[in-house]
């Protein structure tokens, strides 16, 4: 007769593994395109240290495997990988820079309906302008390349797809701009580091739709538990 008996004492302990993997893996030391671009968590980060729930321990492994995986597709002759460069005291971490000193950004979803070029995620192409603007010092214009990794996609009809991968080039004529944002919002971050405002920052990208029921950190933002 076979007995099966769940393990909930391993469970426990491949999460607090997990856990301690990804908040390993964030580097507060320095100010990240990340941080930029997400001021506000980059802020109560650094005040309330990493706050991760078992939700989003799972969420960010599936996502950083799906990731690593992509990234691999790339050939490894032709291309860095996980190239960190800096601009005015900001680091940009590049999933794939290319021969031509091109970024590549690899993004990984769980939405159900793919995205058109017409709505896909402004953050996206934010960070990945970036990564241009940083990789181009000097140019005021650049391009880039975006892979979106879409795990559990489905159609117009509701019906479940496989899994693929969308690439898109992005051109940017305003580097220049970007460059300036970057340097007024690290500034801004500073000056804010200890006792500022977080509500004086924007709300990060996508919270009000979903990010805020998950977000560790929402009672700071919002008074929640």
């Amino acid at each position: 007769m076979t007995k099966i008996v769940q393990d909930t004492q391993a469970e426990c302990s491949l999460v607090t593994t997990l856990k301690s993997w990804l908040i390993n893996y964030e580097r507060l030391e320095d100010i990240h395109v990340s941080d930029v671009m997400y001021p506000r968590l980059a802020i109560l980060k650094r005040r309330h240290g990493i706050l991760l729930s078992d939700r989003e321990v799972f969420f960010y492994t599936c996502g950083r495997a799906h990731h690593d995986v992509v990234e691999a597709l790339v050939n490894k002759n032709e291309v860095k990988h996980d190239v960190e460069l800096e601009y005015e005291g900001i680091v940009g971490s590049i999933d794939v820079l290319s021969s031509t000193d091109e970024p590549v950004e690899i993004k990984t979803t769980r939405v159900w309906y793919p995205y058109t070029e017409d709505n896909i995620p402004p953050g996206y192409t934010r960070q990945l302008g970036c990564y241009v603007a940083i990789a181009n010092p000097g140019k005021t214009s650049g391009t880039g390349k975006l892979m979106i990794f879409y795990i559990c996609p489905k159609d117009k009809k509701n019906k479940k797809e496989h899994p693929f991968i969308a690439v898109y080039n992005v051109e940017y004529d305003n580097l220049d701009i970007i460059r300036k944002e970057m340097v007024d919002t690290k500034g801004r971050i500073l000056a804010s580091m200890d006792n500022g405002n977080v509500l004086d920052f924007e709300e990060c990208e996508g919270c009000k739709e979903y990010k805020k029921d998950n977000c560790a950190y929402k009672k700071w933002c919002y008074g929640e538990s």
